[in-house]
C-alpha cells in the first residue's frame, strides 16, 4: 500500500522539481527572535534652553521593553534612572552626545525616568522616539 502511494505521488514530486539537492533560498529564522510590532510608539520633539533639563516618567514592568532613540542638533546628556529607597540608581546614560539608541528592560516594576540635559551653548531640538513593547506608559513631567 505504501509503495503504491509513493509511486502515485512520484509524478507530482518530480513535476514540482523536488529533489534531495534543492536548497531554500530564504534564510531560516528563529521564531523566538522575531519581534512583534511595538504596542505603542512615543514620538516627540522638544526644544530645550541652554542648561535646561527635561524629564519624563515610564511606568513599566520588568516584562516590558522600551527601545529609546534620541537625536539632537547639539550635545546633550541623558540617562534612564530610578529612585528606589530615596536614592538615584542610574541604569544607563551618556554625556555630550547628539544621537543615542538604548534598549531599556526595567530591572523591576515601577517608575523609571528619562532625563535629558542641554549641554550646548545654544537651545537644542531633541527628537525623542521610543518603541514600547508591553504595557509601559510614558508622560513628560
Amino acid at each position: 500500500m505504501k509503495r503504491t502511494l509513493l509511486l502515485c505521488l512520484l509524478p507530482f514530486m518530480v513535476a514540482c522539481g523536488s529533489d534531495a539537492s534543492s536548497q531554500v533560498d530564504a534564510p531560516l529564522s528563529d521564531a523566538a527572535s522575531v519581534d512583534a510590532a511595538p504596542s505603542r510608539v512615543i514620538a516627540d520633539t522638544k526644544t530645550m534652553a541652554v542648561t535646561a533639563s527635561l524629564e519624563g516618567t515610564f511606568t513599566a514592568k520588568k516584562t516590558d521593553r522600551i527601545v529609546i532613540k534620541l537625536t539632537s542638533d547639539g550635545p546633550i546628556d541623558w540617562n534612564v534612572h530610578g529612585h528606589a529607597n530615596g536614592s538615584t540608581q542610574v541604569v544607563h546614560g551618556e554625556r555630550g552626545v547628539m544621537t543615542a539608541s538604548y534598549e531599556f528592560v526595567p530591572p523591576a516594576d515601577g517608575e523609571w525616568f528619562l532625563i535629558l540635559t542641554n549641554k550646548a551653548t545654544n537651545p537644542v531640538s531633541v527628537q525623542v522616539h521610543a518603541d514600547v513593547y508591553g504595557s509601559a506608559t510614558f508622560i513628560w513631567n
